[in-house]
């Protein structure tokens, strides 16, 4: 009795001994596995301008070298400067000027490499940021839409065109969806393609307007029904403005159908002597809207509105 029991003892204190074993393997986190890094395919534009960044896609991501993004930033109103404390920590300054160290920008990569997951501590303005890193022969990469959203600079993508615009002047989005995002930008697109225009012939570049482009937006869909000046129910398009609120001492409508991206609806609307007074008008404001044509074909309905104000 005494020995069954002691053996009873022995085989529970067995069984105890391996079940904290087994749970203690069971929970324990495994190591984060090395990545595939493609090469990005995609052309970068900056603010209208293509850089050629050395840029990786990792499952399903693009991800890029710090430094070459604050290079390509100087600047601009998203410009930071990058001190390094050590190997692996990095203090971002926003506002400041980047110094460069002459290594950005120096090619982009050909090769499908292994990417290591990343083990870099970033602060910006004394803040430590979360940012999806990886390391690929020796070099930090981080992912493109975390440094987007920590500092707040506009990323879109052009499925179309296979490219990526990112716009300093304009704040982060969530990307939920390509066409409206797109579109988004495109509007944004031309109204810095008119300012450069007016600051070439000495005029001051114009104020985007929310309200403008809200009633540019809605004559954009109108456009698709009846390509006019007069709209669809048959009032002059102006009374679009006049509805909404918006006043003004002087207005003006251009209009384009069909183009498939901002340089090719401005290339046309500065061809065309009507379309180019508006465009380097007694204007204060403008609005822009932009539509896609029903259809598979990268094509838009176009509108600008100009005022200026009371």
């Amino acid at each position: 009795m005494v020995r069954k029991t002691v053996f009873t003892l022995l085989l529970t204190a067995v069984f105890l001994l391996f079940s904290l074993s087994f749970t203690s393997v069971s929970i324990a986190q495994p190591p984060t596995p090395a990545m595939v890094a493609v090469p990005t395919p995609a052309l970068v534009y900056v603010d209208g301008s293509p850089v050629g960044f050395d840029a990786y896609n990792i499952a399903g991501s693009n991800y890029i070298k710090l430094r070459d993004l604050a290079y390509a930033f100087s600047g601009t109103a998203k410009q930071f400067a990058v001190e390094q404390e050590s190997l692996d920590r990095v203090s971002l300054i926003s506002n400041q000027q980047y110094t460069a160290v002459g290594r950005e920008l120096n090619g982009r990569g050909r090769e499908i490499k292994t990417a290591q997951p990343g083990n870099i501590s970033i602060t910006l303005d004394g803040s430590k940021l979360t940012l999806n890193g990886y390391m690929i022969d020796g070099n930090d990469y981080l992912k493109l839409r975390d440094l987007g959203q920590a500092l707040n600079f506009g990323i879109f993508w052009d499925e179309v065109k296979k490219a990526i615009y990112i716009e300093t002047g304009l704040a982060y989005a969530q990307n939920n969806d390509p066409i409206a995002d797109i579109q988004a930008y495109y509007g944004q697109e031309i109204v810095r393609l008119v300012n450069a225009e007016r600051v070439k012939n000495g005029l001051k570049p114009l104020a985007a307007d929310r309200a403008l482009f809200q009633s540019a937006q809605a004559r954009a869909a109108e456009v698709q029904q009846k390509f006019s000046h007069t709209r669809p129910n048959g009032r002059h398009w102006n009374s679009i403005l006049n509805d909404s609120g918006i006043e003004y001492v002087v207005c003006a409508e251009n209009l384009g159908l069909g183009q498939a991206d901002p340089q090719q609806i401005m290339k046309e609307w500065l061809a065309s002597p009507g379309h180019l007074q508006n465009i380097l008008g007694d204007f204060d404001k403008i609005g822009v809207g932009v539509l896609k044509i029903a259809g598979s074909s990268p094509r838009y309905a176009w509108v600008q509105h100009f005022v200026k104000s009371k």
